[in-house]
């Protein structure tokens, strides 16, 4: 079949048809020399990301270490009240023998260091 059609033929040229490997556009792009791989090309904001991924560096560490810190005391507050899955059933929404709404109000005082907390949806 000849070239009449979309994507004008099999996928040569730009923007053939959606066949092969992306093309990126000039300018975008530089060669990376390895002695053991082959030529490899980069997009040049690569050094920008990295950059920026270094400088960040401390903050996501900090942020690492805040989630873990949190993440063990709610932890230590759910171990302290003996919470299990049957604290998570469902209730009527009465509030009659939600015995799981008690044990939640007691985790969440502990989280925030209070002395009494009340969770509502």
């Amino acid at each position: 079949r000849g070239g009449g059609g979309r994507g004008g033929g099999a996928g040569g040229g730009r923007g053939g048809g959606g066949r092969g490997r992306a093309q990126v556009p000039r300018g975008l792009t530089r060669e990376l020399s390895a002695p053991s791989r082959p030529r490899q090309p980069l997009l040049v904001f690569d050094d920008a990301l990295n950059d920026a991924y270094s400088e960040l560096q401390g903050e996501f560490q900090r942020a690492d270490r805040a989630a873990l810190a949190h993440s063990r005391r709610v932890h230590a507050a759910m171990t302290k009240h003996r919470v299990t899955r049957d604290h998570f059933s469902g209730s009527t929404g009465y509030g009659h023998d939600n015995f799981g709404q008690e044990v939640l109000d007691a985790v969440f005082a502990d989280i925030f260091g209070t002395q009494a907390a009340a969770c509502r949806p």
